[in-house]
């Protein structure tokens, strides 16, 4: 009886194996472990999403701006950075829903990126260039962009020397502003070239002091018709005896340190290409010498860069000088606490003192 045969049509049937009624318990109590295995697994997932905070761009200027109020260097901050939020993702062109350009800026030092938000069709004689603070990238200024575009200003958002993918300077340090206007004077030159007929110029925290010594020393600075400083630094001796208290450095160690950055022979020994003369950044000594209408923007709560010198400056030159004092802001982040209210002081500051668009 080895084989068996159908029963009708000629047709043979497949021999049929016999299975063991233990081995399949055993197959299926097997799948139903790996299936309890892969569902532990998920939900350990979806307790780690819980838990998880999407890393945006300003996410890491806030981690930036953290730790150099923490004392932390910015070198050790971005490598903590890329341990805590893995890889930065590669550069892209913010566009706000905005018309977005990249283009590149020639500068004495080589070519900086800059990103370029071109004002509504019509309106091209207006324009406003940016400049973020030390340490800080091209994102930190993306909050003013909205209210400049609805005042029909084209924005211009440059990088300069030593930020992140810029050439760098023969000693790769920031000089408070003391080389760094120059790539400013370039992005002046290059917003006058493409038709701006009027600027003003922003600046955040160094960014501030940067645009300062740009109208100081640049031929270009009678094309500025207004400047807007948030958080600004008026006077470096200021901040650097801030920080040196922060780190209980001794105050005549302190003052040997901004002596010696300002020594052209002791520049080996502080580490800087050129000599720092710390006393041509006090803005609030030099208030006489300023030109130009100032909106100055700044949290009497700022625990990175004192108000002490806003203040001082807006008293001396009531004139050209208004100030707009913020509460319970850290740095930069009078826009985070109250962005109606920020929106709202600019656009009243511009509309004043532009031509109409």
């Amino acid at each position: 009886m080895g084989r068996v045969h159908a029963a009708r049509g000629g047709r043979r049937s497949q021999p049929v194996r016999s299975v063991s009624g233990a081995a399949a318990r055993a197959r299926i109590d097997q799948l139903q472990q790996q299936l309890a295995q892969r569902q532990a697994e998920i939900e350990a997932l979806q307790e780690r999403l819980r838990h998880a905070v999407e890393i945006t761009s300003d996410k890491r200027n806030e981690f930036a701006t953290v730790a150099q109020a923490e004392g932390v260097s910015l070198s050790v901050a971005r490598r903590l950075f890329r341990v805590v939020g893995g890889p930065a993702p590669p550069p892209r062109v913010p566009t706000l829903g905005l018309a977005t350009l990249d283009v590149e800026i020639a500068a004495e030092i080589g070519m900086l990126a800059a990103w370029q938000v071109p004002a509504v069709e019509g309106v091209t004689g207006r324009w406003a260039i940016l400049v973020h603070g030390r340490g800080a990238q091209r994102g930190e200024c993306l909050r003013a962009v909205p209210v400049l575009h609805d005042l029909g200003f084209t924005a211009l958002i440059p990088s300069y020397r030593n930020d992140i993918g810029a050439p760098s300077s023969s000693d790769g340090r920031y000089s408070l502003g003391l080389s760094e206007w120059r790539d400013l004077e370039a992005a002046i030159l290059y917003a006058v070239e493409n038709g701006a007929q009027e600027i003003v110029l922003f600046g955040y925290s160094m960014g501030a002091a940067i645009i300062l010594q740009t109208l100081d020393r640049s031929w270009l600075s009678d094309r500025v018709s207004a400047v807007v400083l948030d958080a600004p630094v008026i006077d470096w001796s200021d901040v650097l005896r801030h920080h040196g208290a922060l780190n209980k450095i001794p105050g005549p160690v302190g003052r040997l340190s901004r002596s010696l950055i300002g020594r052209r022979w002791a520049r080996r020994l502080v580490g800087v290409h050129e000599p720092i003369d710390v006393a041509l950044t006090n803005w609030e000594h030099r208030a006489g010498e300023l030109t130009h209408p100032t909106l100055l923007i700044h949290s009497l709560d700022d625990e990175f860069v004192p108000v002490g010198p806003s203040i001082s400056l807006a008293a001396k030159r009531p004139d050209l000088v208004r100030f707009e004092p913020w509460r319970e802001a850290r740095h930069t982040h009078e826009w985070n606490v109250d962005p109606e209210r920020w929106d709202a002081v600019v656009r009243s500051f511009l509309t004043d003192r532009v031509q109409p668009a």
